[in-house]
């Protein structure tokens, strides 16, 4: 190469250290305050820490820090779309509420504004509620728990707080369940619960359309005798109307609907987990007894 090739390669070079320097500069290994992008990231992937007299949230075991706010007693963090949500438990002030603790969930953007969305009273010195917020954030579902498993109602709320549907726990009332929810899940803007009966069966799975007057449509599972024991290998593409089940003998992973129509059965192992689980609404992938490897399971294929 000629000098003058060699001089522009290193001009190259250099510029390129500079760009690469600047950009760790401005994102680092906080890069997601700066650039939070349109993701969620589950409260389990969420640490919260009192350090230095802040509360401090952080995502994968610490590693990035995305912001601190005042100290206090708080559970259930979870960053969507930029915004942060958690509860908040104290002590009741009011001497007017017999009920000694309070719940709050507030919304932090990454510049430290807050808002106030929703708050309970409880006895539960461990948590009052758990929060759904649905993908676009418009509605959040508010499952309250706060006094006892009989006083549990489903509500819908928007993000100033106006409650927009309420469901109470009660026979006459068209989400009722046997015993307790155990299953949350948005898909656009339908709302899908599970309801489990006392012996931890699955007998119910219910769907909630919040752009259609919050119309409600329940399917009956409970022919697929689906324990949330443990015995039980199940998971549920809500999308789809589909369940993978493994069977009573677990010797068949059966893929069904929600309309308790069979669409295909898988031979397992008897004493190996399979564990079903799928990636997208259209591949179900399980652990192949005969290799120990995951294998998938493609609708439409078969």
């Amino acid at each position: 190469m000629d000098k003058k090739t060699i001089i522009g390669l290193l001009v190259i070079i250099l510029v390129l250290c500079f760009l690469g320097l600047y950009f760790k500069g401005k994102l680092g290994t906080n890069n997601l305050a700066y650039n939070p992008g349109l993701i969620s990231i589950p409260s389990k992937d969420l640490v919260i820490s009192n350090e230095n007299n802040k509360t401090n949230i952080y995502y994968l075991d610490k590693t990035k820090f995305l912001i601190s706010i005042p100290m206090g007693d708080y559970y259930d963090a979870q960053y969507i779309n930029g915004n942060i949500y958690i509860v908040q438990k104290e002590l009741t002030k009011s001497t007017d509420v017999l009920v000694p603790y309070t719940y709050t969930l507030l919304k932090y953007d990454l510049k430290n504004n807050v808002q106030k969305i929703y708050y309970t009273y409880g006895i539960n010195e461990n948590k009052a509620f758990d929060y759904y917020p649905s993908d676009a954030e418009e509605l959040i579902a508010i499952h309250n728990f706060s006094l006892s498993m009989g006083d549990e109602s489903l509500c819908f709320i928007k993000q100033d707080g106006t409650q927009v549907k309420c469901f109470p726990h009660g026979s006459a009332d068209p989400l009722y369940y046997p015993w307790a929810l155990i299953d949350f899940n948005w898909v656009g803007t339908d709302f899908w619960i599970v309801g489990m009966s006392t012996d931890l069966k699955l007998t119910d799975i219910i769907k909630t359309e919040t752009n259609n007057n919050f119309k409600v449509s329940s399917f009956d599972i409970s022919s697929y005798n689906i324990q949330n024991n443990g015995s039980s290998e199940y998971d549920i593409n809500f999308l789809e109307q589909l369940i993978a089940f493994t069977d009573e003998t677990h010797t068949k992973l059966i893929i069904g609907d929600f309309n308790k129509t069979k669409i295909n059965t898988i031979n397992i192992s008897a004493d190996k987990k399979c564990q079903p689980q799928w990636v997208n609404e259209n591949e179900l992938k399980y652990i192949d007894p005969s290799t120990g490897e995951y294998k998938s399971f493609i609708l439409g294929n078969d």
